[in-house]
């Protein structure tokens, strides 16, 4: 039996943002951050011929692992999911300079006061090696009365949330161990809520159209290549024992200045240096 896992991109912001479909994400987002929202709705739903229209444009050899989607409450909170398979360089900083960028973006949008954002993170690894659990909550805090920051309406500024899939540790919450086994293993069990029920037959494969089923797999496949392509750059550099060595090998693949950064940890000016000697 056919089976792609929820994570898959088309997947997860298939069962995510697909119309009608609000309120899985909604209890999506209550189970991993505790938290009771109103009216959550995205901002960037699915709609099977946008997605076609961006694939299209995807670089076989640009591809990342990651999904975004965005979603705003009743309550006034812009809401940051990302999926990351893959660990790299920066990692942590660059859900930081997103958060920024949707906070900036809440106050040229013209709102009196900055919106909270909170960001959801879900990966296959531990963001950071002392903190393996499954779950762990990051805010604003005053350290030395030991508390939470909070605006005028007592909601948090901003918060990150990591949902670690490949931890063995376990979790106390139920509801937040039966959407984590799902995302993980794409199987449910029977105390699964209705939202993870329903969400489990929106990703069935053989419920998907030929279409989608086609650009599943596809998005599937960019995933596989790309990371051994970059796997691959990583070990001839490794063998070559230059730093140099790897930034060839990105260049002559075609990666942009902004991806070697990422995975070699230098500098736009360094990787331009080594650049203009070829």
């Amino acid at each position: 039996m056919r089976k792609i896992l929820p994570t898959n991109d088309l997947m997860f912001k298939k069962m995510m943002t697909s119309e009608g479909k609000e309120y899985i994400l909604q209890n999506f987002i209550q189970v991993v951050t505790g938290m009771k929202l109103s009216n959550v709705k995205p901002t960037n739903p699915y709609q099977i011929q946008k997605y076609r229209e961006n694939l299209a444009g995807v670089n076989l050899e640009m591809y990342q692992t990651i999904v975004d989607i965005a979603a705003t409450t009743e309550e006034g909170i812009d809401i940051i999911i990302e999926m990351q398979l893959y660990k790299h360089r920066g990692f942590f900083e660059r859900i930081r300079y997103y958060m920024a960028s949707t906070y900036m973006e809440s106050y040229s949008a013209g709102h009196q006061t900055y919106k909270p954002v909170v960001s959801i993170v879900v990966t296959d690894f531990s963001v950071f090696k002392e903190d393996p659990e499954p779950r762990v909550e990051i805010g604003l805090v005053n350290l030395e009365k030991n508390r939470e920051v909070l605006n005028e309406k007592d909601q948090p500024f901003e918060r990150v949330y990591l949902v670690n899939l490949a931890t063995t540790l376990s979790n106390q919450d139920e509801a937040f161990n039966e959407w984590r086994n799902f995302l993980k293993n794409g199987t449910i069990t029977a105390k699964a809520s209705k939202e993870i029920q329903d969400a489990y037959a929106v990703v069935d494969f053989y419920n998907l159209d030929s279409e989608e089923m086609k650009m599943a797999e596809q998005m599937e496949k960019y995933e596989e290549v790309y990371w051994k392509t970059i796997e691959y750059a990583k070990e001839t550099a490794r063998e070559a024992g230059l730093k140099e060595g790897q930034v060839l090998a990105f260049l002559k693949m075609n990666l942009p200045i902004t991806e070697i950064m990422k995975h070699t940890g230098l500098s736009e000016e360094e990787i331009q240096k080594i650049k203009n000697t070829l």
